[in-house]
């Protein structure tokens, strides 16, 4: 069933886009006036209602007013600065426009509004990566939409399209380290909108009820965040919900540190909250973006002390990830200079003993109890 517009339906539709961008509110008047049609609509089927949800969201959004559309703003801003592009936040207005004038113009091409979740998804995120992601274009955040808010957020309509920051979406796991950066970069850009909205709110410029029902719109709320983040219950039961799991409990600064040193084979100065778009765009952004995507990673959380001793006996990678300390181990096609060759005491040669690999994997174990203790 497709929601079908008659002709004075469609001029108004046309007048919205002749009028343009209205200083304040843009095109959600437009939004809103398709969105008070399918309200009007007698029996509204589910296809239709998630179209509507989506219109709401988009809305807001598109004002550039409101929480939910602090949320927005505040995600993609943090996405483009840690991807080195924050000469690009000046167009997020124009890209959330362009996603308007793409649903307009495809309305009155065919007269009707798309029901299907997958072609809202086309539209908005193709704009978005058209206007702010093009200038990367063999980054994931243009070729999988790994920059685009609604890998996490189209949850709301039902649709779980976070496997964009693992890659394809029959391989959607975590194994390559532009998979760990996308999860990163989208684990910190939801954190931080999430807090940004909350110091609006706690500064007295949203109430509570407004954000309740703002947010409300794409994602059912619990009625307590105590036990766990925003960016952890959002993201539960989606497919990337174990990796932001593992960033939850290690802490996103602490991940990016330990991925410098494990990649660098050097110290590193620490990564905090305040610098850490500084330092992620500046790690990452020294590696060329295929070899990103194509640089196997390995989690090491889930192996015990003892099988994560006989892993390190066995490879110089398991021992780089030792030395640095990091949950990952990445396959570097070199590891020279790093001084990783196990000693040998017939030939008196090498750096570590398997004595210091078992106290290292002990220490790294408990290291890991530590943080998720903390987390």
């Amino acid at each position: 069933m497709n929601f079908e517009f008659t002709q004075n339906q469609l001029d108004q539709i046309q007048t919205f886009i002749d009028q343009g961008a209205l200083p304040g509110t843009n095109f959600s008047d437009a939004y809103q006036y398709i969105s008070d049609l399918l309200e009007e609509a007698s029996e509204l089927p589910k296809e239709l209602s998630v179209a509507n949800l989506w219109l709401q969201g988009a809305a807001q959004a598109n004002s550039g007013n409101g929480p939910f559309a602090d949320l927005i703003w505040q995600y993609t801003a943090q996405q483009l600065t840690m991807r080195d592009l924050s000469n690009k936040i000046p167009d997020i207005q124009e890209a959330s426009n362009q996603v308007a004038i793409n649903l307009l113009n495809d309305i009155l091409d065919r007269g009707v509004i798309a029901l299907d979740p997958q072609q809202i998804r086309i539209k908005d995120a193709s704009a978005i990566k058209q206007v702010l992601y093009s200038g990367i274009p063999s980054d994931t955040a243009y070729i999988n939409d790994a920059g685009w808010s609604g890998a996490l957020l189209f949850s709301g309509l039902g649709l779980d399209e976070t496997w964009r920051l693992l890659g394809r979406n029959d391989t959607a796991t975590l194994d390559k380290l532009d998979d760990i950066k996308n999860v990163l970069f989208a684990y910190n850009a939801l954190n931080y909108s999430a807090n940004y909205v909350l110091d609006q709110t706690l500064s007295g410029n949203y109430s509570i009820a407004s954000v309740w029902d703002s947010f409300n719109i794409w994602l059912e709320l619990p009625e307590s965040l105590r036990s766990t983040s925003f960016v952890a219950y959002s993201t539960k039961d989606q497919i990337v919900g174990p990796a932001m799991g593992y960033v939850e409990n290690i802490g996103a600064e602490n991940l990016l540190d330990m991925l410098r040193r494990a990649y660098l084979g050097t110290a590193v100065n620490e990564t905090t909250k305040e610098n850490f778009n500084t330092n992620a765009a500046e790690f990452f952004g020294g590696i060329n973006a295929v070899e990103q995507q194509e640089m196997d990673i390995e989690w090491l959380g889930s192996y015990s002390q003892q099988e994560l001793e006989l892993l390190a006996i066995s490879s110089e990678k398991y021992r780089n990830a030792l030395v640095a300390l990091s949950v990952f181990a990445i396959d570097l096609d070199d590891y020279t200079g790093r001084e990783l060759e196990l000693f040998s005491p017939e030939t008196g040669i090498g750096s570590l003993t398997t004595k210091w690999v078992s106290d290292r994997a002990h220490m790294f174990e408990r290291m890991i109890e530590g943080m998720i203790l903390e987390a």
